[in-house]
């Protein structure tokens, strides 16, 4: 009898723990080895009551003051909070609509972040140092007015902000560049962010020490005012950008993909990283260390506003940078191991120096339109380089420096020294006696 009274206590208590008005699912702290994805979903809310505006600031640090405040609101004027480590559960959260101010989530317990109902942040989204939290679910946002920062999760898997299609309203000016729209760093478990609807981003969209992320695809982003950059991604194998056709400011992608050093040998977990549209880079390309990059389109690239800096892709079969027209600073690649053939059929402008080094299979390689560089011209380190054009080159305003490879022909140095003439401002370095 004992034994069927406990039972039934214990029936009774698990009954009542499934009907609490929870924010999410419950906490699976009990299980704190099992690292694998859960799939929530949405629990069923009752939101008749939540029909009003909260006019100021509200911080809450409790579930029972997230409870009484949805008991009677949905909306809020001024700043949103959830704070504190007393923090579990968040009844009612998923009732929240509108938010004038920022919406805040930091140093909780909760497992779980509900913002279904939510459609319009009206200043910044910034959720970070929650340890517990799996997964961020905000299906129906569409405008964050200012930045969103989503840093410092340490369980958080899964963040869903599929109908959000503008980030920051107001792009930074040129006075102020470094404002961000989207911020996403220090999120060792992240596998999974939905941004399919994404069309405008006014600031830097920057993702960054997210350990476990595959796949960065914005299929619907067309214009981005301030800068991309992807950085320290281990296990990234996809970057997609299909519609991207201006970022306004650098381009940086640093340290991606899975490690691999033989440039002979296929990697097992290939990267792609696919900008078929984009035309033009407001400020520096900067692509180095991607060592499992088998494909890098940007074949519509016509102009860089700053150096144009590509290295470490040491498996990369073929490059395609024909619609290149200028760059208005330095132009290096290096360490480009499979390449065979490199042709800037469009660059005719290079406001910096020109710098071609370390490569395996490179034979051809010609800019047919360039007349002038800024700085000087390096050729150097590559074992198969038969070929080297520059027919159209009048101007080298620094060195002119062409020499450890070890196939060229002396005749195409020497070409290349005649072409330039007078023009070149430095010294022929080749270790080749050109005739007068």
């Amino acid at each position: 009898m004992l034994v069927s009274a406990v039972m039934r206590l214990w029936f009774l208590a698990t009954l009542l723990l499934l009907c609490a008005c929870s924010a999410g699912p419950p906490d699976d702290d009990d299980d704190d080895d099992d690292d694998s994805l859960v799939d929530y979903t949405l629990p069923q809310l009752d939101c008749s009551s939540s029909a009003g505006l909260y006019e100021g600031q509200a911080t809450l640090t409790t579930a029972a003051e997230v409870e009484e405040f949805f008991a009677n609101y949905n909306a809020i004027s001024g700043n949103f909070s959830l704070r504190g480590s007393e923090l579990s559960q968040a009844p009612g959260l998923g009732c929240l609509v509108q938010a004038e101010g920022e919406v805040l989530v930091e140093n909780t317990q909760l497992p779980f972040v509900d913002l279904r109902s939510l459609v319009n942040i009206g200043e910044s989204l910034s959720i970070h140092d929650n340890p517990d939290i799996r997964q961020i679910a905000a299906p129906n946002l569409e405008i964050i007015s200012l930045f969103t920062v989503l840093n410092s999760n340490d369980r958080l898997e899964a963040i869903d902000l599929s109908s959000v299609h503008t980030l920051r309203l107001d792009p930074p000016s040129n006075e102020d560049s470094n404002l961000h729209a989207l911020q996403s760093e220090r999120n060792p478990a992240l596998v999974s962010f939905n941004l399919d609807s994404l069309r405008q981003c006014g600031g830097i969209l920057e993702f960054d020490e997210d350990d476990q992320l595959t796949e960065i695809s914005l299929p619907a982003l067309e214009q981005v005012s301030g800068a991309i950059q992807i950085d320290n991604l281990d296990a990234l194998l996809l970057f997609d950008l299909p519609s991207l056709e201006q970022i306004g400011g650098e381009l940086r992608f640093d340290h991606n993909g899975p490690l691999h050093s033989l440039f002979n040998v296929p990697p097992d977990q290939p990267l792609t990283v696919s900008a078929p549209m984009l035309s033009a880079v407001g400020d520096r390309f900067y692509v180095d260390n991607n060592p499992s990059a088998m494909t890098m389109d940007f074949s519509a690239l016509t102009s860089v506003g700053g150096e144009f800096f590509l290295r470490g892709s040491v498996v990369l079969p073929q490059l395609d940078l024909g619609a290149l027209q200028s760059v208005a600073g330095d132009f290096l690649v290096s360490e480009f191991y499979a390449i065979e053939d490199l042709t800037l059929n469009s660059l005719e402008q290079v406001d910096g120096a020109f710098s071609l080094t370390l490569s395996k299979q490179l034979a051809t390689m010609s800019a047919p339109l360039l007349e002038t560089i800024a700085g000087g011209l390096q050729i150097t380190q590559h074992d198969a380089l038969t070929n080297l054009s520059f027919p159209a080159l009048e101007s080298v305003q620094g060195d002119l420096e062409i020499r450890f490879n070890p196939v060229l022909p002396n005749t195409e140095v020497c070409e290349v020294w005649a072409q330039i003439g007078e023009g070149l401002q430095g010294d022929l370095i080749s270790g080749v006696g050109c005739p007068l």
